[in-house]
């Protein structure tokens, strides 16, 4: 019998832009992009059970953010562009489990949720940046080039993860992220 589910969740998005007026050296514009989860559960509906995942907890690789928030501010001056950007992603707690009684373990003390004590993933913001040039020519050509996490924040420690100890769903590879990137539209 295949396995049915259904999710209940609820919350808000939240979005405000802004383009300045056009100066002779440009003009600036800003982005900014919030998420709130007030509520999730997961429920398979054959079995009644519900996943262990909610709002701001860390179960094995994945966890629900309770808010999760990009602001990117922009200029823009003839052919050239560029975004400075910030992503927040609020605290995480899991469970203990096999680091119970370990330093790691942060908060040792068992409670109705956490049997084993909790762990907290604190809260991380990243800063990302990028500079763009549209190629004067006929065809058009952009060549952009950046850096995300461009101050190298390492992500939380997370016991219940199985990738080196952190979680890739929600946080950036250790470390900062080079790119460079052409683009034609033809």
């Amino acid at each position: 019998m295949p396995s049915d589910s259904r999710v209940d969740t609820s919350g808000f998005d939240f979005s405000v832009n802004w383009l300045g007026p056009e100066w002779s050296w440009g003009h600036f514009g800003a982005n900014w992009q919030s998420t709130y989860v007030s509520h999730y559960r997961a429920v398979d509906t054959n079995t009644g059970l519900a996943e262990p995942l909610g709002v701001g907890i860390e179960v094995t690789d994945s966890g629900i953010p309770r808010i999760r928030s990009t602001l990117r501010l922009s200029w823009a001056w003839t052919d050239w562009s560029a975004i400075y950007g910030f992503r927040y992603i609020s605290s995480l707690t899991e469970d203990c489990a096999g680091g119970a009684g370990f330093p790691v373990c942060r908060n040792p003390t068992p409670t109705g949720q956490f049997p084993d004590g909790s762990n907290k993933l604190g809260s991380a913001t990243y800063q990302d940046v990028r500079l763009s040039w549209k190629v004067p020519v006929a065809t058009p050509f952009t060549v952009s080039a950046g850096i995300n996490n461009l101050w190298g924040k390492e992500p939380p420690y997370c016991l219940s993860c199985s990738l080196n100890g952190y979680d890739a769903s929600n946080y950036d590879l250790p470390g900062r992220f080079w790119y460079v990137e052409a683009n034609l539209k033809f």
